[in-house]
């Protein structure tokens, strides 16, 4: 598993950072803007060195009911990134987990495709969601590439 690099203390390092750049910008993991302004735009998420079979994870907290936007872009067309929103209890490294919903990590929804980008729509309710972009099996090099997350009521 990864969040935003590949070893545990880049993942402690990433989300230290995160969470400073999010308080920021007007609290933990709120969206930029208001409700009254229309869409609500995450800051973009960066993944790096997401090896085959390998997954990434940024946590998103949003309050009513609306939509998620999700896209995944990435840097070779050869690899094949897919999306996925679980639970925040879900905590996996292997792209087989949240496809087969091994464990916490049953998948509330997912978009996987050979599409570059990748974009899935979630219907979501106030809470906290996992979003994951996973390096499927037919991916062949470490890929990099950005998730961008927008809320609409």
């Amino acid at each position: 598993m990864n969040v935003l690099g590949h070893s545990w203390l880049r993942r402690a390092g990433a989300l230290a950072v995160l969470t400073i750049t999010l308080t920021a910008c007007g609290g933990s993991d709120s969206p930029t803007g208001s409700s009254s302004d229309g869409p609500q735009t995450f800051p973009p998420r960066t993944f790096s060195d997401l090896p085959p079979n390998g997954t990434s994870y940024a946590d998103y907290t949003v309050s009513g009911n609306g939509t998620l936007q999700i896209s995944a872009d990435w840097q070779q067309s050869g690899n094949d990134i897919d999306i996925f929103i679980t639970r925040t209890s879900c905590n996996t490294g292997a792209y087989g987990d949240l496809l087969g919903g091994t464990g916490n990590c049953s998948s509330m929804a997912s978009q996987i495709g050979l599409s570059k980008p990748e974009r899935l729509s979630y219907q979501a309710s106030s809470g906290t969601y996992r979003v994951w972009v996973a390096s499927s099996f037919l991916s062949s090099t470490r890929e990099s590439g950005t998730l961008n997350v927008t809320f609409s009521r």
